[in-house]
């Protein structure tokens, strides 16, 4: 064991004698300060993009949240389904399936268990199962429950924007009614 302690004790004084050797003597590094007799050069004009942004397409359980220029969150709460559906505003009636809903750019079709939101470009789906209220003071609530949890959302239309709702029947449900295996109801405009 002693022979280990030896070894290592050679190996350390060796690094600081090497060390020791390659230390800087001389004085200090002194940068000087140099004036530039350069000219910038002229303006050029800007490149042309080759890449053009697409919308932000997807699932997304908070997408009303990212949605910040329609909706505005005011309140979150996440546990038990019991729980959740304590915290329903009291007088919040169930928004029915196959309506959209309209704020400022956004629109929001609620089908029977899931909901699609669109901005533009954008369109994201909150998967099943979700449903929508309304209060008596004009917020939309969102409960979306899991088999071992639940969680809820209050929004405000922004800006002080209105919520328009429209009933529509038959258009063809969205290509996610499809994926996730679901019997879906055909809608149309009235």
């Amino acid at each position: 064991m002693l022979r280990y302690y030896a070894i290592a004790t050679v190996l350390v004084l060796g690094a600081l004698a090497l060390g020791l050797v390659f230390l800087h003597r001389g004085p200090a590094l002194q940068v000087a300060s140099v004036d530039s007799t350069g000219s910038p050069s002229a303006a050029r004009p800007p490149v042309e993009a080759t890449f053009s942004p697409s919308g932000v397409k997807g699932t997304a359980p908070w997408a009303l949240s990212a949605l910040t220029e329609c909706f505005h969150q005011q309140f979150e709460a996440h546990g038990s389904d019991a729980y959740v559906r304590a915290l329903v505003p009291r007088g919040a009636r169930e928004v029915t399936a196959d309506v959209d809903v309209t704020v400022a750019d956004c629109r929001l079709s609620i089908y029977a268990d899931a909901a699609e939101v669109e901005r533009r470009d954008d369109r994201l789906f909150i998967p099943p199962d979700a449903h929508f209220y309304t209060t008596p003071s004009g917020a939309l609530v969102l409960v979306q429950r899991a088999p071992t949890h639940a969680s809820l959302r209050v929004y405000r239309p922004a800006n002080g924007a209105k919520m328009k709702f429209e009933r529509v029947f038959g258009t063809p449900e969205p290509a996610w009614c499809f994926q996730a295996r679901r019997a879906c109801t055909p809608r149309t405009t009235n």
